[in-house]
């Protein structure tokens, strides 16, 4: 976004010092207009789309099903992978940080559990996800 205030910024110089006189300057304000106004069209689409993505609710998205069908995944996957007991296992929260990272994901499609182990120490959570892919979940990310 900044770059984009830059190269306007840069762009709206170059064609003021570029007009000689009033008539080429008043013949350029029609195509700069557009070119504002596409801007802020681009930027106010952005905003709505994050808008969006924030309003989701995964855990909701799911039937009581799969979301147990997830935790036994991943509860599968501590047990298969760590050394270290699970003390708990939830859903993230709808605004937990990796839910951005996996943004091309709607809500339904995937599931983001937060996991407490003896190692982390408590209150210390590690993330595990979950993408669906053709019906069946699959694990894509784990981490802190």
């Amino acid at each position: 976004m900044k770059f984009n205030v830059v190269i306007t910024t840069l762009f709206s110089l170059l064609l003021l010092t570029s007009c000689q006189n009033h008539t080429q300057h008043t013949a350029l304000l029609p195509i700069w207009d557009t070119f504002i106004e596409m801007h802020i069209e681009k930027a106010f689409s952005i905003s709505l789309e994050r808008q969006e993505q924030s309003n989701q609710n995964y855990t909701e998205a799911l039937s009581e099903q799969e979301l147990q069908q997830v935790k036994n995944l991943a509860r599968n996957y501590y047990e298969q992978n760590f050394a270290y007991d699970l003390l708990s296992l939830k859903t993230a929260a709808n605004d937990c940080h990796w839910y951005k990272q996996y943004a091309q994901y709607p809500a339904g499609n995937i599931l983001i559990l937060q996991a407490e182990t003896t190692h982390a120490g408590e209150g210390v959570y590690r993330y595990i996800v979950f993408v669906k892919d053709n019906q069946q979940w699959i694990q894509i990310g784990e981490g802190y």
